[in-house]
C-alpha cells in the first residue's frame, strides 16, 4: 500500500512540477541497480521498499502525514514523510512545490463548507417542511459527518501541532475530539443512547451514561500506560529486532 500510495504522490507531483522526472523501478526486475544505488547513498537498506532516492538523501518507506527530517536507525535512510520530499525537491529544483495533499484537503474543506452553507439557507424552505427538530437533526447529522471527513483527511502531523500550540486541556480536549470521531465510537454511542432511551427514567439514563464514561476513562487510561509500559520495555531490548520484523513485513 505505501508503494501505490508513493506513486499516486509522484505521479501528481509529475504532471504540475516543471523539470521533475520521477523515474520508477521494481527491485526485483532492477536488483543489481536497486543495490548500486543503495550502496552510494551510504549503505542503505534494501530489504523495505519504497525506496525514493532525491538528490543526496535516501528516504525510505512514505507516509502522507508530515514530520521532522530524521534519519531511520535500522535501515540508515530518511523516514518517507511527505513533506520532507517536498523539501528535498524543492532543494533540487530551486523552486517552490505545493504538497498534492494539502490541495485536495483544501479542496474538502471548500466542499463541506458549502454543503453547511446551502443547508443553513434552505432552513425558510426545508424547516417548515420537516419540521424544527427533524431539520436540526439533520444538520447535526451533516457536522458529525464533516467532522469524520475532516480528520480523516488532514494529516496527523497537522492535528498534533496544532493541539501541541494550546494549553495542557486544550491539548487533551483536540486528540480527544480527533480520537472520538470514529465509526466505532459512535457505533456503541448509538446502541447505549438507544438502551438508554428505552428505559424512559432520566435517573437511570444519568446513572448509565455515568457508568459508561468513567468506565471508558478507565479502560482508557489502563490500555495506553500498559502500552506505554510494556511498549517501553521491549523496545528498549529487542527493538532493532521489531523493525526488521515489521520492515520486512
Amino acid at each position: 500500500p505505501h508503494c501505490s500510495r508513493e506513486k499516486a504522490f509522484l505521479a501528481e507531483l509529475g504532471k504540475e512540477v516543471p523539470g521533475l522526472t520521477v523515474a520508477l523501478y521494481e527491485g526485483v526486475e532492477h536488483e543489481a541497480l536497486w543495490r548500486s544505488m543503495c550502496a552510494q547513498y551510504g549503505g542503505v537498506s534494501c530489504g523495505p521498499v519504497p525506496l525514493t532516492f532525491i538528490g543526496d538523501k535516501a528516504f525510505i518507506g512514505f507516509s502522507e502525514e508530515e514530520g521532522p527530517l530524521e534519519k531511520h536507525p535500522v535501515y540508515n535512510a530518511y523516514v518517507g514523510y511527505s513533506n520532507q520530499l517536498i523539501i528535498a525537491l524543492e532543494e533540487e529544483l530551486g523552486t517552490s512545490i505545493t504538497n498534492p495533499l494539502h490541495r485536495s484537503s483544501s479542496q474538502v474543506v471548500l466542499f463541506l463548507g458549502i454543503v453547511l452553507a446551502l443547508y443553513l439557507a434552505s432552513y425558510p424552505l426545508l424547516g417548515k417542511r420537516l419540521g424544527k427538530k427533524v431539520w436540526i437533526g439533520i444538520l447535526a447529522g451533516i457536522i458529525i459527518v464533516s467532522f469524520f471527513i475532516l480528520i480523516a483527511v488532514t494529516p496527523e502531523r497537522t492535528i498534533k501541532d496544532f493541539a501541541e500550540k494550546l494549553p495542557f486541556p486544550g491539548f487533551v480536549f483536540v486528540v480527544a475530539l480527533a480520537d472520538g470521531f470514529n465509526p466505532c465510537a459512535f457505533t456503541v454511542l448509538i446502541i447505549l443512547l438507544s438502551l438508554l432511551t428505552h428505559t424512559k427514567s432520566r435517573k437511570k439514563m444519568v446513572l448509565v451514561g455515568s457508568i459508561f464514561i468513567a468506565a471508558s476513562a478507565v479502560m482508557y487510561f489502563v490500555f495506553i500506560m500498559a502500552m506505554i509500559i510494556v511498549g517501553s520495555f521491549f523496545f528498549s531490548r529487542y527493538g532493532v529486532f521489531i523493525m526488521r520484523i515489521l520492515g520486512a513485513g
